[in-house]
């Protein structure tokens, strides 16, 4: 018997998580995303936060989260990926700012009794008492996903990108590949529909049973501060917009912070966009947190929301397809788990259920693009990586100026945008190859920082 064919639907987080895990089992997988490079979607468009809470503590995702958040260190750790470990304080404003007394001890309770979960209380010398809870952390999630890829192409698995599945194709009432938009047929014996906001739309023409959606867009915002915090810090009361689903302050570097996320919602999944009024309740809400708090620059990240039914749906139509709906928040940390969930369906078409993971070795270091004697842009960081090594970033990662960023270890270097501007000056009098930068769809921000 050879071997068992996989194709997956999507190349984020959780279908290169997917990959790698059917990968270890033996399985042939080709990724296929319509997309031209990685994270242009949700996983991109995301903090990058390892959860440890998730209400309700009953529904599916959060149980999947308490066995997924280690497996993803692990995994992240193999393929030297780093994984911050931090706390989160949780604060509290309106009318449980005032009780914040009453407010932190009945959560901590809750957590505790609940949740089963260590939570303590702090009085902070500003004033005001927190909730504290640990086992936190933060992850570059451009750096998981290129090294998540190298992991599949190591293992022998196909990655197929810019190229959009037109329909899933059967044979004999069992799925049997998918089509392309250019009529190239990939055969397979399992197909995994990890397609995101896609996902529904290519299940119900398959004939499943896909459930009622809608798109939530997180607006986050970058922001420089004199005086980050280094822990992660949320805020629970007081919102002022239905919207507003909390959020938080993730540290990133000694400058600059990650602000958000505020929901809304949307009709197009490719909505990045960021609004006035967005702007400006993040702000508001999170001004007390920082000191001197200059906006930078924000962005929107869709994810897809089951409706009523808020939590994660796993469906196997029985006929090796297998539908993955609604990996909203906090699908990010839950993608090792949902990985797992998805193998051992797997299994019942084939796929073996001993995994061997000698694909998970440090496949990638962002030190790849440490340049010596090109010109610093991060003096904060622990290597340099220069002009020359952005370069070769942003050919690595299709001219995205984000992304090239972030894989080279530097997404908030010099926030005042200096760097971005020393970057296109060089680039520019090189003359050495035609450059189209984007910064995942800001181009008036890159045109904004241009050198004179």
């Amino acid at each position: 018997m050879g071997r068992v064919r996989v194709v997956v639907i999507g190349a984020g987080i959780v279908g290169l998580m997917t990959a790698v895990e059917l990968l270890a089992r033996g399985a042939e997988v080709v990724v296929v995303d319509e997309k031209p490079s990685l994270g242009l979607e949700a996983s991109g468009g995301n903090a990058g936060v390892l959860h440890v809470v998730q209400l309700p503590f009953r529904s599916y995702k959060s149980r999947l989260l308490r066995k997924s958040r280690p497996r993803l260190r692990w995994i992240a750790r193999r393929l030297g990926v780093p994984v911050s470990s931090n706390v989160l304080y949780i604060h509290f404003s309106g009318l449980l700012g005032v009780l914040d007394w009453f407010a932190a001890r009945l959560t901590c309770l809750y957590l505790r009794l609940v949740g089963r979960l260590p939570c303590r209380t702090v009085r902070l010398q500003r004033g005001g008492r927190v909730a504290v809870v640990e086992g936190y952390g933060v992850v570059n999630q451009y750096r998981l996903l290129y090294a998540l890829a190298k992991a599949v192409e190591k293992g022998g698995g196909v990655l197929v990108l810019g190229k959009r599945v037109k329909e899933i194709v059967f044979r004999s009432g069992r799925a049997a590949g998918v089509r392309l938009d250019d009529g190239v047929v990939v055969e397979a014996d399992i197909v995994v529909n990890a397609a995101g906001s896609g996902a529904q739309s290519l299940a119900l023409r398959a004939g499943c049973k896909a459930p009622r959606q809608r798109l939530g867009k997180g607006v986050m915002l970058l922001a420089a501060s004199s005086s980050p915090p280094r822990a992660l810090h949320g805020l629970v009361g007081g919102k002022k917009s239905r919207h507003t689903k909390g959020g938080g302050v993730i540290p990133f570097s000694p400058t600059a912070v990650l602000v958000g996320p505020n929901l809304s919602f949307t009709t197009s999944p490719s909505d990045t966009t960021c609004e006035r009024r967005a702007l400006k309740e993040l702000i508001a809400r999170f001004s007390g947190f920082l000191d001197n708090l200059k906006p930078l620059y924000c962005y929107g990240g869709v994810r897809v929301i089951n409706w009523p039914e808020d939590d994660f749906i796993i469906e196997d139509c029985g006929n090796g397809l297998i539908n993955l709906y609604g990996i909203d928040s906090p699908g990010f940390t839950d993608s090792a788990g949902l990985a797992l969930q998805v193998a051992s369906i797997a299994e019942n078409y084939g796929v073996s259920a001993k995994p061997s993971y000698d694909l998970l070795s440090r496949v990638f270091d962002p030190r790849e693009y440490f340049s010596p004697g090109s010109p610093s842009l991060c003096p904060f960081l622990p290597w340099q990586p220069g002009v020359a090594g952005l370069a070769r970033a942003l050919s690595y990662t299709q001219d995205s100026l984000l992304q090239a960023l972030w894989v080279s270890g530097s997404p908030w270097c010099l926030s005042s945008g200096t760097g971005y501007a020393v970057l296109l000056y060089h680039l520019d009098k090189e003359k050495n190859k035609t450059i189209n930068i984007t910064f995942n769809g800001y181009v008036s921000l890159v045109e904004k920082i241009q050198p004179s």
